[in-house]
């Protein structure tokens, strides 16, 4: 039996230590441990060293001087950066004859464009999008074969909004290790002594107050029960 492939696109994961890329990469390694016989998974990145699961696409950088002289035209440095990185793919994939069962990403634009030209690459694959930024449900419900979204409310606007398409939107956090055995009645005083916190008061620094994009003030109001 041919083995399924299945493709994890992350144009910046080696070169930009983002959600994208972190998430990207966790995952991959997470799979790779579970030895499908089955399925045979491949990671393509922008940047970084090959080897036979991980795969180099050369593309234009967001900060190249080809795509600064684009973006005076039109888009922005991102968006022309995982343009240049999805139609390198679709190349890769029609010049070594790989058929693709299944392309997951982070990267929107990496996700539309898949989406929209995956039927020039091989195997005519399933697209699946992680939804985990700031972007309105008009401007990602139809990105993609299925969507993951990594907060309810953002799952929850999507639902209401498109509800005859809501076989193809899924809720899904993020798949990031956590430690489940954590004890859930440990104390405030023990907390505080886990994390060498010995003030009566805790300053939190968040960078930028943003309720709407980074969620900060769930982390504003988490750290002051610790007070």
């Amino acid at each position: 039996m041919k083995k399924k492939i299945v493709a994890i696109l992350s144009s910046g994961s080696d070169s930009r230590p983002r959600g994208y890329e972190i998430f990207s990469r966790q995952l991959f390694e997470k799979l790779s441990k579970e030895n499908k016989k089955n399925t045979e998974l491949l990671f393509f990145k922008g940047t970084g060293i090959s080897s036979e699961k991980e795969i180099v696409i050369s593309r234009p950088e967001w900060n190249s001087k080809i795509v600064k002289f684009l973006t005076k035209f039109y888009g922005f440095d991102m968006y022309w950066e995982y343009l240049f990185f999805s139609f390198h793919f679709i190349i890769y994939c029609f010049i070594r004859q790989i058929k693709v069962d299944v392309i997951y990403t982070m990267e929107p634009m990496t996700a539309k464009t898949l989406f929209k030209f995956k039927n020039i690459v091989r195997g005519n694959p399933k697209v699946i999008f992680t939804h985990g930024i700031n972007m309105s449900s008009e401007h990602y419900f139809n990105t993609a074969d299925i969507i993951h979204d990594v907060n309810i409310e953002n799952y929850n606007k999507l639902i209401a909004k498109y509800p005859n398409k809501v076989k193809n939107f899924k809720l899904l956090p993020h798949f990031c290790e956590i430690n489940r055995k954590q004890n859930e009645k440990i104390t405030k005083t023990e907390l505080k002594n886990k994390y060498k916190i010995y003030t009566e008061r805790v300053i939190l620094c968040v960078g930028e107050i943003s309720a709407k994009i980074k969620r900060t003030d769930y982390i504003i109001n988490e750290v002051a029960k610790l007070n």
